[in-house]
């Protein structure tokens, strides 16, 4: 299967979504117009770069390199969480197992790397144990819908009830991230045996993701309506959250773009590990307004990627000439 140009196109354009949101959250900038648009739609976000992963996941898989993919992510969770120690650790004194805890379910916005090693060593138990492959499709496409409706079940709990239960425990690689990551596999393997002409054609999925969109802002409506201007987030409607990010995902997979001139890929990376460390230091010297800092979230990730590319080009040539 050959590169797909919009995927690197949709992540960077997701990660700009969760700058945006992080930048809304610790702004604490609730209104009711961010409010509708995160919890309408940027809320996708998280959703939707797990698909990504699972979908990328099933060439590495084929090519045997899953377990070096899962050893450079798990050791790339590790050195980010070292490098915003001071920040999740804030001065106080974690004994042994707060610190284990934290590192299972990842700090701050490093849960999602957390949430993602998990998933990817879920779907690849599958794939070791099922007897056969289309066994394996159903076991994943099963086990998808019932760990993301039992997610589901646990937030409303949570949210609907006096029950007072972790976020933890259900925002986490089985519940969250680990149905998406079956799902967008699942997706890459037809389109490998299928192509991507036996989809829709792009208008037709551009005007179903647009008519899921508002039905999409109207859930955040009724949520707003609930809950009140509020940073917690009430349960979603699954097949409501599941038809949204999958339509974006083969939307933009049917939409023809040019290769990026830009390492799209690598810049969606920095700006996902670096963002939160940029905005909250923007904040502590005066810049408030949520689209200076999801411009600066994105802006300073990138020139630090170009800088990296720039020094790694001029010491390699000079480290292959001393050999």
């Amino acid at each position: 299967m050959t590169r797909i140009h919009s995927i690197d196109y949709l992540k960077f354009l997701v990660a700009t979504g969760v700058v945006w949101a992080h930048a809304v959250l610790l702004s604490g900038h609730f209104h009711v117009p961010t409010y509708l648009f995160g919890q309408g739609l940027v809320r996708n976000a998280v959703p939707v770069f797990a698909m990504i992963s699972g979908f990328l996941l099933h060439a590495t898989h084929r090519k045997g390199r899953t377990a070096r993919w899962l050893t450079v992510l798990g050791c790339a969770y590790l050195f980010w969480c070292l490098v915003y120690l001071p920040i999740w650790l804030d001065g106080s004194h974690m004994s042994m197992p707060d610190l284990i805890y934290q590192l299972i379910f990842g700090p701050i916005h490093l849960w999602y790397m957390a949430a993602l090693v998990v998933a990817v060593a879920m779907v690849m138990t599958v794939l070791r144990f099922a007897p056969s492959e289309i066994a394996a499709q159903r076991w994943l496409a099963g086990s998808a819908v019932v760990l993301l409706r039992t997610g589901n079940a646990i937030q409303s709990v949570d949210f609907y009830t006096s029950i007072d239960m972790p976020l933890n425990s259900y925002r986490n690689g089985a519940f969250v991230e680990y149905p998406f990551v079956a799902m967008g596999y699942l997706l890459a393997g037809v389109i490998r045996k299928k192509g991507l002409d036996w989809l829709p054609r792009a208008p037709v999925l551009w005007l179903i993701l647009a008519g899921l969109a508002v039905l999409r802002l109207i859930e955040a409506a009724f949520s707003l309506h609930y809950a009140g201007l509020s940073p917690a987030a009430p349960p979603e409607l699954p097949p409501l959250a599941v038809a949204f990010c999958v339509t974006l995902l083969l939307a933009m997979m049917r939409t023809p773009l040019p290769a990026p001139r830009a390492p799209l890929g690598m810049i969606s990376m920095f700006v996902y590990f670096l963002h939160y460390i940029v905005i909250l230091s923007a904040l502590s010297v005066g810049i408030g307004n949520v689209w200076a800092l999801t411009v600066i979230g994105v802006l300073v990730p990138t020139m630090a990627t170009y800088a990296l590319i720039w020094t790694l080009g001029f010491i390699r040539p000079l480290l292959q000439s001393d050999r």
